[in-house]
């Protein structure tokens, strides 16, 4: 969470100094982008708090603030375009198509790991998520079809609290004794595991929901 709440204070400086510009942002996504990749090529000196160039007084690798460029770089074409969502939906795939092929390029230096903010965990990250965007907003304001989403609420709204709830389950989990058959540790059967957790997660938050246990942030 700390590491998140530093990604905010980058993402907000770039849109308080860019002004919010689509051209502005733009030129940003690839400066961070540059900064995470030359930062794991070693291009950048590796000193205090791990390799952020120019802002060593932040605790965060440049791939995260990466990331977090690149959803406001989402957002504000989604602005621009919501009312050509064919047009929205093509930039969004060109966008993926790019990132699947700097993922498979990466992948040749750098394993997928989120514990180690690699470019080709970033790649196929954001390969997933700029579509997405397009898809959703299809679905959702084009289509009216939000009511369909109305079950996993929770998401959206208790967001901290469906992070948070994994923190106290897993050791509830592992307290008493019972181990998930290697069938659901790796592969297809692991993504099946992490969906059934998911939607338990999300069950337990709507549960404290409707008890009026909730965080306020």
């Amino acid at each position: 969470l700390g590491l998140i709440g530093w990604t905010y204070f980058v993402c907000s400086m770039v849109f308080f100094l860019t002004k919010g510009s689509l051209s502005g942002i733009v030129i940003a996504f690839f400066v961070v982008h540059l900064l995470g990749l030359f930062s794991h090529m070693s291009w950048i000196p590796a000193d205090a708090f791990s390799r952020v160039f120019l802002l060593n007084f932040v605790p965060a690798d440049w791939e995260n603030h990466a990331l977090g460029v690149s959803g406001m770089l989402a957002v504000v074409l989604l602005l621009r375009y919501k009312d050509r969502p064919a047009l929205l939906m093509g930039i969004m795939a060109g966008i993926s198509l790019f990132f699947i092929a700097a993922g498979f390029v990466a992948h040749h230096f750098w394993i997928i790991s989120k514990n180690q903010s690699t470019p080709t965990w970033v790649y196929f990250c954001l390969a997933i998520s700029f579509p997405m965007v397009g898809f959703f907003h299809y679905l959702i304001d084009v289509w009216q079809k939000g009511s369909w989403f109305r079950f996993i609420s929770p998401a959206w709204t208790h967001s901290l609290s469906c992070y948070l709830i994994p923190y106290a389950l897993y050791p509830i989990i592992w307290m008493s004794g019972f181990a998930f058959p290697e069938l659901l540790s790796s592969g297809f059967g692991g993504m099946l595991r992490s969906l059934i957790l998911a939607f338990v997660v999300i069950g337990i938050v709507a549960i404290l929901r409707r008890r009026k246990i909730v965080l306020k942030v």
